[in-house]
């Protein structure tokens, strides 16, 4: 089982849209500014990150997801649109947790 942000845990959210036709909503990270916030929802809390910065790297370059000491979540899109060449990577940093459901009775 997945433990929930502030355990050291890593997770990645990822979605492919295969073609034109298609809004992909990833790739609006681009708009993404420093100290913007993102909101994650989750079944066991909702947990709230603000955008330290981006980065255009190449699809080989893992190096984005290593660990940093802190929790933090990594967005990937494509770059440019519905092209492989390269990805757009958002760094946000977390920043509150409200736990949900049976994590809300566990944090007592």
């Amino acid at each position: 089982m997945a433990e929930p942000a502030g355990g050291g845990w890593k997770g990645r959210l990822r979605r492919h849209v295969p073609t034109r036709d298609t809004i992909d909503v990833a790739n609006g990270i681009a708009y993404d500014s420093a100290g913007d916030r993102i909101f994650v929802t989750m079944p066991y809390g909702k947990f709230t990150y603000v955008v330290q910065y981006q980065r255009i790297v190449q699809p080989t370059q893992t190096s984005v997801i290593d660990d940093v000491g802190y929790e933090r979540l990594v967005l990937s899109a494509c770059n440019p649109l519905y092209s492989a060449a390269q990805r757009i990577i958002v760094f946000a940093r977390l920043k509150a947790v409200q736990p949900r459901g049976p994590a809300r009775s566990q944090s007592a």
